[in-house]
């Protein structure tokens, strides 16, 4: 009696573990900026109906491509794009400052530096496990374009 009980079990159960295949279509995104010089994908933005994707080749590593992406909300979009466009002018090599993405939980860690004369944002996006990526040197019409500024 046990083993038929046991048999009648297991055999109403097992059809609960056997779910149906969701079939759900993609939203297809906008290309909003796209940086490639001669053809290398270096970063791209797009936007969704609810968020954008800023996708870029992590630049710790110089052998392989690693892409990368952070997303943040429609609502938030001129704060990072003036983040990244805007050329501060008092800006000195070493300032740094962190800015909070609250959609996806990660932050954008920027800190400038100098290169050939002219300072530039050196940033790095970070999550509760440290850094995830590293953007490469781009320049601000990079950015701009990035962006769909110009």
């Amino acid at each position: 009696m046990k083993k038929v009980i046991l048999l009648i079990v297991f055999a109403l159960t097992s059809n609960a573990l056997f779910s149906q295949i969701e079939i759900k279509k993609n939203e297809t995104p906008i290309l909003i900026g796209r940086i490639a010089p001669m053809g290398s994908f270096m970063a791209s933005l797009e936007k969704y109906s609810d968020h954008y994707t800023l996708t870029f080749n992590d630049a710790k590593y110089t052998t392989i491509t690693n892409l990368k992406s952070f997303i943040f909300s429609i609502e938030d979009f001129e704060a990072v794009s003036s983040i990244f466009t805007k050329e501060d002018s008092t800006a000195k090599k070493g300032d740094s400052y962190t800015v909070k993405l609250p959609l996806d939980g990660g932050s954008l860690y920027i800190q400038y530096d100098s290169m050939l004369g002219k300072i530039y944002p050196s940033i790095a996006y970070t999550d509760t496990a440290g850094i995830v990526g590293i953007f490469p040197y781009f320049t601000n019409k990079q950015y701009l374009k990035l962006f769909g500024k110009k």
